[in-house]
C-alpha cells in the first residue's frame, strides 16, 4: 500500500493510473505535478486558510493535497451555494473550485493549466494535516467536524483489510459527492492508497452510469440512489460491480435484495458518521442482520438505550455517545432500533416517528414516507410522502385533501390520535442529498406554502392545510388580480358572500367526500368585508351524523363569515 502522507512525493509507480478524468488517464507523476504546481500557488499567495468545493474529483484531489502541502487547513464545503460560499468562506481565506460566476470571496480556479513544476515536496504530517468537513445533525444545523490526515489513512487502512483482497485493483464509480467524508474515502482516498484508479465523474443517474461502467469496477452509492434503480429484473447483473458500497443510512432489507437482483451482489452497508468515521458493516442476507463493527471499534449501551463508542479515529479517548439506539448481540455485533432523536413528545404522547413512518409505508398505495415535529405556527406532526403507483391513481381520483384523510384513516387502525399526521405533502420524490440523508430544512421549507394548482384567477392561493378534530384547516389568500374582485365593487373591491360559500362547499367536498348536492344553508353570517391580498383561514368541521359542514372563515383579527350546509348522500 501508499502512504497517503508521502504519496505527492514517492518515486515509485508514477506511471499508474490514479483517475480517469473524461475517459482520459491521469497518472501519478500528473498528480504530483499538479499538486506541486498549485501548492507553490497557494504558498505565494500567503493565504491563512483554504476551502474547497470542486465537482471534479481529480480537481477536488490535486485542490486537497496542495492545500494540505501548502500547511494550511482545510475546510471542505457540502455545495457551492452563492449563500454558503460567502458565508463560510473566511475573510482573507482562499477558495479553492472548478465552479462558475463565485463572487465575494478569493478564488483560485482549479481548472488552470499546470504552471511550472513547483518545488518538490515533502511528506505532510499526517496528524498535523487537519481537514473540517461540514455535517448536519438532528437539528438540522450544520457543524464543522475537524478530522487528521491520520485518522483517514487509519480508516483507509481498515477498509483494505476487509475488502482490499477480494476488490484488487479496479476502477471506482460513485453516485455520492467526495465532499463528504464517506464519498471522499471510498471513492479517491482509499483507491489512492492501494492504486485503484478512481472515476472523477460523479454519476447522478443510473442511466449515465450504465453508458459508462465497466464490469467487475466498485460502485460506491447510497440508500437514495440503490432504493430507486430502474433496471428491470431481466436486465439483472449488466452492470456486474466487485463490489457495491452504500452509506449515509440503513437500507431497508426490501432495497438490499431489489439491489441484488439487479447489480448481482447484495451491497455492503457501512454503518458511521462523519464525527467517527465507519463504525460497523453488514450484506443483508437476511432480515435484521446484525452490524459488525470495525476492528478499531468498541461499543457499550448507555443508560438511554443509545450505542456510546471509542475508536482510533476519534480525537480523544473518551466515549462518543451516538443517538441511535441499539440491542447488543455480542462484543462485535449489534443491532440498530431506531433514533432516540426520532422519538417525540406530541400532545404529552411520546410518539416514535419510525413507527408512524412504518404504519404508513405498510400501505399499499404509500412507497415512502418521512415523518417531521413542526414547531411553528404550532407543534403538529407533519408527512412527506412519495406514493406508489397505487397511490397514484387513487390521488388522481381523490386529490390530495381526501387523500391524506383516507390514509389517515387507514393509519388509525393501529396509531392512536397523537400519532397521526396533521399536514401531509405529496411528493414525486422526498428530498434527500447525494449522501441518501433528508435534509431537515429541505423538509420544513415543503410545508412552508402550499399554492393551488387551479387557474389563478378564480381560485384563492392555498397556503397551506392541516387536518383538526373532525375536519380540516386551510390557509387562504385572496389574489388581488381575482376575477370576483372585479366590479364588486369598482371603487372598494371585497370578495363575494357567495364565492365564500362556494369555496366552503367545494373545499369539504374535496376534504371529505361522500356526499352530494347541498340541501339546505343555515346560519350564515357575513362579518366583515374580505379585501384584495388577505389571508383568511377556513375552517370546515364534518359534522356525520347530521350530514352537515360547519364553517368559518376567519384571521386573528375578525371573522368574516360562518355558516353550516347540510349535504345529500351519495
Amino acid at each position: 500500500m501508499n502512504d497517503l502522507s508521502a504519496l505527492m512525493c514517492q518515486d515509485r509507480g508514477l506511471d499508474r493510473a490514479v483517475a480517469v478524468v473524461d475517459g482520459e488517464v491521469r497518472t501519478l507523476a500528473q498528480l504530483q505535478s499538479a499538486v506541486a504546481s498549485l501548492t507553490a500557488d497557494i504558498c505565494a499567495r500567503n493565504t491563512p486558510a483554504v476551502f474547497l468545493f470542486a465537482d471534479c474529483s481529480y480537481l477536488f484531489t490535486v485542490g486537497l493535497f496542495a492545500a494540505l502541502h501548502s500547511g494550511c487547513k482545510v475546510t471542505v464545503l457540502p455545495n457551492c451555494q452563492p449563500g454558503l460560499v460567502q458565508t463560510a468562506v473566511s475573510e482573507g481565506a482562499l477558495f479553492l473550485t472548478d465552479a462558475d460566476d463565485v463572487i465575494g470571496v478569493k478564488v483560485l480556479d482549479l481548472r488552470r493549466p499546470v504552471q511550472g513544476q513547483g518545488a518538490p515536496l515533502s511528506p505532510l504530517d499526517a496528524a498535523r494535516a487537519e481537514i473540517a468537513f461540514y455535517t448536519s445533525g438532528s437539528s438540522g444545523q450544520a457543524k464543522l467536524i475537524e478530522k487528521t490526515l491520520h485518522h483517514l489513512a487509519v480508516e483507509c487502512s481498515l477498509l483494505e483489510k476487509i475488502w482490499g483482497q477480494g476488490i484488487g485493483t479496479v476502477p471506482v464509480y460513485g453516485t455520492v459527492s467526495h465532499q463528504h467524508i464517506y464519498g471522499l474515502l471510498f471513492r479517491i482516498l482509499w483507491p489512492l492508497l492501494v492504486g485503484r484508479p478512481f472515476v472523477a465523474q460523479l454519476y447522478l443517474y443510473w442511466e449515465n452510469l450504465e453508458a459508462d461502467f465497466a464490469p467487475g469496477a466498485v460502485l460506491v452509492s447510497s440508500p437514495a440512489h440503490l432504493s430507486r434503480i430502474p433496471f428491470a429484473e431481466k436486465d439483472a447483473g449488466r452492470l456486474s460491480p466487485v463490489a457495491v458500497f452504500s452509506s449515509g443510512g440503513p437500507l431497508s432489507f426490501v432495497a438490499a435484495q431489489d439491489a441484488k437482483g439487479h447489480l448481482g451482489d447484495l451491497p455492503w452497508e457501512v454503518y458511521g458518521s462523519t464525527e467517527t468515521g465507519g463504525v460497523a458493516y453488514r450484506q443483508q442476507s437476511h432480515e435484521g442482520k446484525a452490524w459488525h463493527r470495525f476492528d478499531d471499534v468498541t461499543f457499550e449501551i448507555l443508560p438511554e438505550g443509545t450505542l456510546g463508542l471509542r475508536s482510533s479515529r476519534l480525537s480523544d479517548d473518551a466515549l462518543f455517545e451516538t443517538s441511535d439506539l441499539v440491542e447488543l448481540i455480542d462484543g462485535d455485533r449489534f443491532v440498530l432500533k431506531g433514533r432516540a432523536d426520532r422519538l417525540v413528545k406530541v400532545e404529552g404522547k411520546r410518539v416514535s416517528l419510525i413507527e408512524v413512518e412504518a404504519v404508513l409505508q405498510a400501505d399499499p398505495r404509500i412507497a415512502e414516507a418521512y415523518c417531521v415535529l413542526l414547531k411553528e405556527p404550532s407543534l403538529q406532526l407533519a408527512v412527506v410522502v412519495e406514493l406508489s403507483a397505487t397511490g397514484q391513481q387513487a390521488m388522481a381520483e381523490l386529490g390530495p385533501f381526501r387523500m391524506s384523510r383516507e390514509l389517515r384513516k387507514q393509519a388509525a387502525a393501529q396509531l392512536e390520535a397523537a400519532a397521526l399526521p396533521k399536514r401531509w405533502r405529496f411528493v414525486e420524490q422526498i428530498p434527500q442529498n447525494a449522501q441518501g440523508k433528508r435534509p431537515l430544512g429541505d423538509i420544513q421549507r415543503l410545508f412552508e406554502s402550499l399554492q393551488a394548482k387551479e387557474g389563478p384567477l378564480i381560485d384563492p392561493e392555498v397556503l397551506d392545510y392541516r387536518w383538526i378534530d373532525q375536519g380540516v384547516e386551510l390557509d387562504l389568500r385572496a389574489p388581488a388580480d381575482l376575477h370576483y374582485f372585479k366590479g364588486h365593487f369598482p371603487d372598494v373591491p371585497v370578495l363575494p358572500g357567495v364565492v365564500q360559500l362556494d369555496w366552503a362547499v367545494r373545499y369539504a367536498r374535496d376534504a371529505f367526500g361522500g356526499f352530494g348536492a347541498v340541501t339546505e344553508v343555515s346560519q350564515l353570517k357575513y362579518r366583515r368585508l374580505w379585501t384584495p391580498s388577505e389571508s383568511v383561514t377556513l375552517r370546515l368541521l364534518h359534522k356525520v351524523e347530521k350530514q352537515a359542514v360547519s364553517f368559518s372563515f376567519a384571521n386573528a383579527d375578525a371573522v368574516f363569515s360562518s355558516g353550516t350546509f347540510k349535504v345529500a348522500t351519495q
